[in-house]
């Protein structure tokens, strides 16, 4: 068996195949260590570039997610104020409203005892209808 190495060709000199596969396989490395440099490079610059990224995303999550949350709280502080104001309002009518019932009543208490019958009546035959 013979190698490249110890090929001849024709005119009885050594293979220059078994040199210039030596020479493909040197440049093939050095090919290979640029690649491995430049690869290098790429991933810290990619990196960098995704560090940065993260953290200005990151800043702009923070102030919309604090915009939204001084949006709410606004909010929810005007619903508030407004739905005491309308409590206070509506506490305001029934006291009025009661305090007429009972002027009026005190005023006809005959009217209101025989409204009271009637209204009684009235719910008594509905219940027996059914």
């Amino acid at each position: 068996m013979t190698t490249a190495s110890n090929s001849a060709d024709p005119s009885g000199t050594p293979s220059s195949g078994a040199a210039a596969l030596r020479d493909d396989l040197a440049a093939l490395r050095q090919d290979i260590d640029k690649l491995k440099g430049a690869m290098g490079e790429f991933g810290r610059d990619f990196g960098k570039l995704a560090k940065d990224g993260i953290g200005e995303a990151s800043i702009k999550a923070r102030e919309v997610a604090t915009s939204a949350y001084e949006t709410s709280k606004a909010a929810a502080q005007s619903a508030y104020e407004q739905s005491r104001s309308a409590a206070n309002a509506a506490g305001e009518k029934v006291k009025a409203t009661k305090e007429s019932t009972a002027g009026s009543i005190r005023e006809n208490p005959f009217m209101a005892v025989g409204i009271a019958f009637g209204a009684g009546l009235l719910i008594g035959a509905l219940l027996r209808a059914k």
